[in-house]
């Protein structure tokens, strides 16, 4: 995240393995009524769209859309661990995955 602020966030995300590349960048602004809205790219796909959702407690839901693709995420945090949940569609492929974040060992 660079150029983070209290209400925004700036992000970037690369992944990249021997079959697979993925570079997303985005802005995202939080109302003082915890509505979301921002603007994303997927680089390496010269995609782009819309951001919009929601911020309660220790919960994001958001929706991201293009003209190709959109996606609905939500985000939990519990503690140091940190769960998302992607339910997608594009170009007639529908894909759901979950991912859980937790620190290993001890600090």
């Amino acid at each position: 995240m660079r150029g983070s602020s209290q209400s925004g966030i700036d992000l970037q995300l690369r992944c990249e393995s021997d079959t697979y590349k993925f570079d997303f960048v985005g802005e995202v602004e939080a109302s003082s009524d915890n509505n979301i809205s921002g603007r994303w790219t997927e680089r390496t796909r010269n995609i782009g769209g819309t951001v919009i959702g929601s911020a309660y407690g220790n919960r994001i839901q958001i929706h991201i859309e293009s003209s190709a693709f959109a996606a609905d995420l939500v985000i939990v945090t519990r503690g140091r661990r940190m769960s998302v949940n992607v339910d997608s569609a594009g170009g007639g492929v529908k894909a759901q995955t979950s991912i859980t974040l937790e620190p290993t060992g001890r600090r």
